[in-house]
């Protein structure tokens, strides 16, 4: 009898560790799930921004063609007002009107170039180098990639900004948000033939 608890008690004592190692991921696995990742790069599907906000053009890139249809040839030739706001010296904002108009800046030249046009409701588009590869700063550096209020940029070289459009009596109001200390040169102006 002794002998036969002994075999009993020895099997019990070599099976429990590997029912419980096949058991153990399977009842883990059961009761978690995955945290869903979040962050600018997520898209949230369903839901649509209201109001002032930044989207990116699906316009198809152009690389030739005339010069109101390829806006790297355009005749930026009509400057716009640009504003500093009082209570903070890193905030400069100007006023987006109909038609095209391109952002230039950076420290030591102008380093980051895009294009902004209202879309109407509100909507200001941003047209980067995935629309003009031949004038305009790379889609990488522009973060989120759907449509938000708020848009970061950040090159290899580590310059940064960001975007912040509002509307005031029905006209689309965009800010640059430069960093601390900056030392960035600044010029927008408005295409007078771009379509």
């Amino acid at each position: 009898m002794s002998v036969y608890n002994n075999a009993f008690r020895w099997r019990y004592v070599l099976i429990l560790p590997i029912l419980a190692a096949i058991l153990s991921p399977a009842c883990s696995q059961s009761g978690s799930r995955k945290p869903t990742p979040s962050g600018p790069e997520q898209k949230n599907e369903g839901q649509e921004i209201t109001g002032p906000h930044f989207r990116f053009s699906q316009q198809p890139a152009v690389n030739g063609g005339p010069d109101e249809k390829n806006w790297c040839r355009g005749r930026f030739d009509q400057a716009v007002v640009i504003n500093a706001e009082k209570d903070d010296p890193n905030r400069r904002y100007f006023y987006l009107g109909p038609g095209t108009t391109k952002v230039a800046l950076g420290p030591s030249g102008m380093t980051a170039l895009f294009m902004l046009r209202p879309a109407g409701n509100g909507v200001v588009e941003i047209f980067h180098g995935a629309h003009f590869p031949a004038c305009l700063s790379q889609p990488a550096n522009f973060s989120p990639a759907g449509p938000a209020t708020v848009i970061h940029y950040r090159n290899h070289k580590n310059m940064t900004f960001s975007l912040v459009t509002r509307e005031a009596d029905g006209h689309s109001i965009v800010t640059i948000v430069l960093p601390e200390g900056n030392r960035y040169g600044l010029d927008i102006d408005y295409c007078s033939n771009c379509e």
